[in-house]
């Protein structure tokens, strides 16, 4: 047994030293094509809103913050015209109503009928769901448990086999049965919340995959949960722009995911096909440096920016209204 195991080892050791190299090259050949060809052109309506050093000095420590936070940039992103707007935030548990010491003390008296309206104003879900219903155009993030996690699998809540009929409802089609499928397996999965994620345009998973050397290489656009195909966050919204319903899209593992009849935006109609492994992976097309390749607006910056613009509202309101009398 002592030999089979080191021979067992040696092997490990080995793929991992082969991986590593296809890692290293794989890089290079990027850098080379982007230093002959210069990187590929971004999109310039994609951007990010980072929850940077600024957002947490301003708002403080981010386990505490409350979704009155998400409230504010979701209705300026709707003002300014965002197509979608995706969140890779979990909104997986209710959240405590919460009442400050300074607005306990604003009330010209406590009585029952005064604590309910306060409560009502701290009623973050809510809220966060009324401003989901407006926008009209907000992704939610669920979680997929992989096998190698260190939680252990447990029996489906109700609220979780809601969601899974919602997600089998919109699931990619798998071209080969289910039970030879080799697509990576989930063994459990954490849908948002059921009131947001039925205010919301959707709801996926948001999560990479790491390569040995800690780096993302590859990007899982489906997962597979029992015999329903999981697909991406970034999947369901390139489906979204494209106009493509996600129950259409067809999954081939080792060759690709196809997208039928998809509306190009440069006005064609045509299948589309990304590239995938076996396991439902596609590599990502290295475009540069994180900070100097896509457009970042700090979370804090659009707060500001709502506040800006709720006072403007308020005062041309004022301003009407003196006009109209």
């Amino acid at each position: 047994l002592g030999p089979v195991v080191g021979l067992l080892v040696f092997l490990f050791s080995l793929t991992q030293i082969y991986e590593r190299a296809e890692l290293v090259t794989y890089d290079w050949r990027f850098n080379v094509r982007d230093s002959v060809f210069g990187p590929p052109p971004m999109n310039s309506v994609l951007g990010t809103i980072d929850i940077d050093l600024e957002s947490v000095e301003g708002e403080g420590r981010y386990q505490d913050w409350t979704r009155d936070k998400y409230t504010d940039v979701v209705r300026l992103l709707s003002d300014y015209g965002a197509r979608l707007v995706a969140f890779d935030v979990f909104f997986i548990e209710p959240s405590t109503n919460s009442v400050s010491e300074k607005q306990i003390r604003s009330l010209k008296q406590v009585d029952a009928r005064s604590i309910d309206n306060l409560l009502e104003r701290s009623d973050y879900d809510a809220m966060f769901r009324r401003a989901i219903v407006d926008a009209g155009n907000v992704y939610l993030a669920q979680t997929v448990v992989v096998p190698d996690s260190v939680r252990p699998s447990e029996p489906r809540t109700e609220d979780e086999s809601r969601a899974l009929q919602t997600i089998r409802e919109r699931a990619p089609k798998l071209l080969i049965d289910a039970g030879e499928s080799t697509l990576a397996r989930g063994t459990d999965f954490d849908p948002p919340l059921q009131t947001l994620r039925e205010a919301a345009r959707g709801f996926a998973y948001a999560q990479t995959v790491t390569d040995v050397d800690g780096a993302r290489r590859r990007y899982p656009l489906v997962y597979q949960y029992e015999d329903v195909v999981f697909p991406s966050m970034a999947l369901v919204m390139a489906c979204d722009i494209l106009a493509v319903p996600i129950s259409a899209v067809e999954v081939d593992p080792g060759y690709h995911v196809r997208l039928p009849q998809a509306q190009m935006l440069d006005g064609k109609v045509q299948d589309l096909d990304i590239p995938i492994d076996l396991y439902g992976n596609m590599n990502v097309n290295w475009a540069g440096r994180w900070r100097d390749t896509f457009n970042h607006y700090p979370h804090m910056s659009l707060r500001r920016a709502a506040r800006r613009q709720a006072q403007q509202d308020m005062l041309d309101e004022m301003k009407r209204l003196v006009a109209s009398d």
